[in-house]
């Protein structure tokens, strides 16, 4: 989700706010936002709270809904393990390396809670990409996590050659869509149900979902985050 502070907006995490936001701009409709738990898009769909969710799960493997939960599952046509930025003279050359040393990571990586620590790495976590990446430029952690997608568009930029060495990518996830069953998801047209409701989204997203897009969006997302990197580094100077 969007992440505001007391002071300003962040770019969040992943790639789902921006994905929905264009979907529903293509379909001439207001998007509302709604987070949802870990494992809650099944309960939120069959209780009409959302219209449709936004999930990571394995690329091979489709995420499973019980019952008749969703009317259709489609893929986005996104898909990125995870990765790491660190500074180019690190001495940490295998993901074991990371053994007693602080990683930096947002609430949205919880996925590689167990994992991390299972590897006997130190866990700070923070709010915002931005906020992580910035304390490995500022040597407060030796390594911010991140995907590894966005992770190599913003080691495109000049001032992030310092610190994008990086590690091999672990834990690909993609990102799919589930349509929920509710009738009314498209408009308000009585006869444009469940099944019609997922035929109008499929080619849309097919649309939105091409490799152009993907990496449009995550180029943008990559020059927003070093902005709010710069931001925040010198903002504090600033009077």
């Amino acid at each position: 989700m969007p992440l505001q502070s007391s002071q300003r907006d962040y770019t969040e995490e992943g790639l789902e706010a921006a994905l929905a936001l264009a979907l529903a701009e293509r379909l001439g409709m207001r998007a509302e936002l709604l987070p949802l738990p870990a494992g809650g898009e099944q309960a939120a769909l069959q209780q009409g709270q959302v219209d449709v969710a936004l999930l990571q799960a394995s690329a091979a493997r489709p995420p499973a809904f019980d019952g008749e939960a969703v009317t259709a599952l489609l893929p986005t046509g996104f898909e990125t393990p995870l990765s790491v930025a660190m500074r180019s003279d690190t001495d940490v050359r295998d993901w074991r390396d990371l053994e007693g040393r602080t990683v930096c990571l947002t609430h949205a990586s919880a996925r590689a809670h167990a994992w991390l620590e299972g590897l006997g790495a130190r866990l700070h976590w923070l709010d915002a990409p931005a906020q992580v990446l910035a304390q490995v430029r500022t040597g407060q952690c030796d390594a911010a996590l991140g995907n590894q997608a966005q992770l190599q568009a913003l080691f495109e930029r000049q001032e992030w050659r310092k610190f994008s060495a990086t590690l091999p990518p672990q834990q690909p996830q993609a990102l799919w869509l589930a349509v929920g069953r509710a009738e009314d998801g498209a408009d308000d047209d009585a006869g444009d149900g469940a099944e019609a409701w997922a035929a109008r989204l499929q080619p849309v997203l097919a649309e939105l979902g091409s490799p152009a897009q993907w990496d449009a969006r995550v180029r943008q997302w990559a020059a927003d985050v070093a902005f709010e990197v710069y931001f925040d580094q010198i903002g504090p100077d600033c009077h």
